[in-house]
């Protein structure tokens, strides 16, 4: 993004690209579906000691979701440089 007029890029995975550029990224939307479905890749974990969360909405079921979910950002925190 820093390189074109936009003001954000977006990664669409799988697990092993987000484990190659998660500490690339300046800022992370996440949802978190709770839910536990079979599966082989999954969203590594976010390194707390990089990224801090700063906002978090909670929804729960419903008759329209299935899963209640968690939409998270996550952002670097200002005194880190990677």
């Amino acid at each position: 993004a820093k390189k074109t007029d936009s003001r954000e890029a977006f990664i669409g995975g799988g697990g092993q690209l987000y484990a190659e550029s998660i500490l690339l990224c300046d800022k992370i939307y996440i949802t978190r579906v709770k839910a536990s479905p079979p599966g082989d890749a999954f969203f590594p974990e976010i390194p707390p000691d990089v990224l801090v969360m700063t906002h978090s909405r909670l929804v729960p079921a419903d008759e329209k979701h299935a899963y209640a979910m968690d939409f998270q950002v996550w952002e670097k925190k200002k005194s880190v440089s990677v």
